[in-house]
Parts: structure tokens; C-alpha cells; sequence
């Protein structure tokens, strides 16, 4: 479930957060800004590029959303986020630890 803050100040461009925490044992809050309305895929991909899990998908409003990973119900070891928004793609390295 994605919540978005309401925008004090409008992100001036596509962006995805750091991931925090990052390592961590079994959740991590991820974030993206959009300056626009835009067509969202953020999904969890691991080290072999397979798709795990998808977090948040469709149509979102501008700000920053916000949402949690649960990885306890994955193995241990390094995966990637992946966000496809407004015509860009964005990917950072996190790590489960258990």
C-alpha cells in the first residue's frame, strides 16, 4: 500500500529515494517523488533481475509516496527496486540480512 504525503513543496523531478534502512532484517520504507500525475511500476527484483514482488502499480498524483517492503518472507541477500515512472526507470541495491 503506497501513501503519499501531502506536497508542501512539489518534487521538481522523478526521483527514488535511498532505501532505509538499507541493510535491513525484514523491512524497509522506499520512496519516490513525482512533480506530475504519473503511471507508477515499482517492483523488487532479485540478483538474477527476476521480479519478486510488485509494491505499488498505476496511476499516482503528485508528491512523495511512501511504502514498506516486508522481506520476511524472502531468503537473505541482495535484491534491487525498480521504479518505471513518467517514461523514466530508476533501480537501487538493497540487502536483507536475517
Amino acid at each position: 500500500l503506497s501513501t503519499v504525503d501531502p506536497p508542501t513543496v512539489v518534487p521538481t523531478s522523478y526521483r527514488l529515494l535511498s532505501a532505509y534502512p538499507n541493510s535491513f532484517n525484514a523491512q524497509t520504507r522506499i520512496a519516490y517523488d513525482l512533480p506530475t500525475s504519473a503511471n507508477v511500476k515499482l517492483s523488487i527484483l532479485d540478483i538474477n533481475g527476476r521480479t519478486v514482488d510488485v509494491l505499488d502499480q498505476g496511476m499516482r498524483t503528485l508528491g512523495q509516496h511512501r511504502l514498506i517492503w516486508d522481506g520476511s518472507g524472502f531468503v537473505s541477500g541482495v535484491y534491487f527496486v525498480r521504479v518505471d515512472m513518467g517514461g523514466s526507470e530508476f533501480s537501487q541495491k538493497i540487502v536483507l540480512v536475517k
